[in-house]
């Protein structure tokens, strides 16, 4: 149970920080 829930706390921590990142370049994308 321990290994399942840090397992999908680390998935959702990837996500976003990948969601996260993605945003940032669109922005700077669209800034120059």
């Amino acid at each position: 149970m321990k290994k399942k829930i840090s397992r999908r706390n680390f998935i959702n921590k990837t996500s976003s920080l990948a969601f996260a990142g993605a945003l940032v370049s669109q922005v700077g994308f669209n800034m120059h």
